[in-house]
């Protein structure tokens, strides 16, 4: 489950759950099958939806409701004939859900059975979810490019470069063109947060969550910033929503936050923040993620995710 904090403007995302963050996932063994679209199924041309004015809304809701719109959910099923999705459903109406993210796989019941299936399939759920709510779900996926992409090629969906492979050509254009690529799909799905761009700093290559995966454009701030914006820009064009991640700075870390408590405050470095402070500055931050990360020299009890 995320939870969502809106301050001076820019939605803060604390992730609360261990395993709903942005680890990659195995490979598919072979043990579940995966049906391969069909013709008929291959992503339409997006309709771009403005925002919609939650001003009045927010002044006729009480308390309760103001909550639930805090929240986005992680769920298990393909579609309403899914006891989960019926059920996920009726908690949408009752406790004003502010919405839900979507997983290709399940760690918990280590299957590729989660929620993404085929385009047509994900179109379908999103509108099933969609139609019972009140205001607009936020509806939320990662699908940075590169290792992480819930989103697969096995699925029917287009693959994308990495933010290493992007940062090392340099090229802001191609960046804008591959964010582009993943923009008009989600929006085309009816998905409008995408918890990307990355902007740690690859301090460390060989940090297994980060450098490893290939998932940060550079150890220089300035470049990771400049794709970065891109990226956002992107997604903007198309009306989907982007979060900046993983706040404070992860890249310097040698341990995966999803399986245990890390502790950067001997490695982090200040210019890890260059990234948030220019997109903010210029803007652009939509969101912040915040890490699963502990560094004492900003916060000498507490984690990330629940420091003040």
């Amino acid at each position: 489950m995320h939870t969502i904090v809106k301050k001076h403007g820019i939605i803060v995302l604390l992730l609360i759950s261990l395993f709903a963050g942005c680890k990659n996932q195995p490979n598919n063994t072979g043990d579940d099958k995966v049906t391969k679209p069909s013709t008929q199924e291959q992503l339409s041309e997006p309709v771009y939806r403005p925002p919609v004015s939650t001003e009045s809304y927010s002044q006729s809701v009480d308390l309760e409701a103001k909550i639930g719109q805090m929240l986005i959910v992680g769920f298990r099923g393909l579609s309403i004939k899914d006891k989960a999705v019926q059920n996920l459903r009726k908690d949408i109406q009752k406790y004003h859900l502010g919405g839900v993210i979507l997983f290709d796989y399940d760690m918990t019941r280590k299957s590729w059975k989660r929620n993404i299936k085929s385009p047509t399939q994900v179109r379908t759920l999103v509108e099933q979810l969609q139609v019972v709510s009140q205001i607009p779900l936020f509806i939320a996926v990662d699908q940075e490019g590169g290792n992480i992409q819930r989103l697969k090629k096995k699925f029917g969906f287009p693959t994308t470069a990495s933010a290493q492979y992007l940062g090392q050509q340099n090229n802001l254009a191609l960046t804008n063109k591959q964010a582009s690529k993943i923009a008009k799909m989600l929006a085309g799905l009816g998905i409008n947060f995408n918890f990307a761009p990355v902007v740690d700093l690859n301090l460390n290559p060989n940090n297994p969550v980060i450098g490893g995966l290939e998932r940060s454009f550079s150890a220089k701030p300035d470049i990771v910033t400049q794709h970065a914006l891109q990226f956002i820009e992107a997604h903007r064009r198309y009306g989907v929503l982007c979060a900046i991640k993983h706040f404070p700075g992860h890249g310097s870390s040698s341990r995966d936050s999803h399986l245990g408590s890390v502790d950067v405050t001997n490695t982090w470095k200040e210019m890890e923040l260059e990234p948030y402070q220019r997109i903010i500055d210029e803007g652009m931050a939509d969101a912040v993620m915040t890490a699963h990360i502990f560094n004492k020299r900003l916060d000498s009890e507490h984690p990330a995710t629940l420091s003040n």
